[in-house]
């Protein structure tokens, strides 16, 4: 009677054992290339969104500056403009009760 030990070897040096040895590093192969693939997909979605996040950064401070300049060159319409969003604001919140 086999053992366990001889039957294992027995059925890892048949054909489907050597078939199924080639298919598990196909499989794990394939699996390592995918994982790649997407770390290398997310560093780029990485970069691109850090780019944005800078631009959009970079935009939204030029806006400040540009208000901020002229809120100081005007000052009596910034406070117009403000009394008038106050109120506006006011209303609607009033009227939402």
């Amino acid at each position: 009677m086999a053992t366990a030990n001889q039957t294992y070897r027995s059925a890892a040096n048949s054909n489907t054992g050597r078939q199924a040895g080639e298919a598990a590093r196909d499989i794990r192969d394939t699996a390592r290339h995918v994982g790649d693939d997407v770390s290398d997909f997310a560093s780029d979605l990485s970069r691109q969104a850090g780019r944005q996040f800078r631009r959009a950064r970079s935009a939204a401070s030029d806006v400040y500056d540009e208000a901020h300049e002229l809120g100081v060159q005007n000052p009596h319409v910034s406070l117009g403009l403000a009394a008038a969003l106050g109120f506006l604001l006011g209303a609607y919140l009033m009227g939402r009760r």
